[in-house]
């Protein structure tokens, strides 16, 4: 099943530049790694934002976490890079309870998945 209503996701720009690109995060710097060497750059966020858009509407999810909060999607699944590679990734979304909008959290490879 596809997270509801993943036409409406969102994916911050403040996420990819300074987290899913950024080498230099704490955190992110081994995502940073990953998504450049696939050709998504910090220099052009608009590449990996559509990619993971496209992720959450093209893929199921494969597990629900459902918290006080909100609700927690994991969608598993490719996605088409920049140098025109097929690569297998997680991303994880939440939508707020209250509202319906589907948030990226992270996005990570899966590893061994790559195509």
């Amino acid at each position: 099943m596809k997270v509801p209503d993943a036409d409406l996701a969102e994916v911050s720009d403040r996420k990819l530049i300074d987290y899913l690109l950024s080498e230099s995060h704490p955190d992110g710097w081994s995502k940073a790694r990953f998504f450049n060497k696939f050709g998504f750059k910090k220099s052009a966020p608009v590449t990996l934002k559509e990619a993971l858009l496209a992720h959450i509407r093209e893929n199921d999810f494969t597990s629900v976490n459902r918290t006080r909060f909100g609700v927690s999607y994991i969608v598993d699944g490719q996605i088409m890079t920049p140098i025109r590679r097929n690569v297998q990734i997680r991303s994880i979304w939440f939508i707020e309870t209250e509202t319906k909008i589907p948030k990226l959290t992270t996005a990570y490879p899966l590893k061994g998945k790559r195509k």
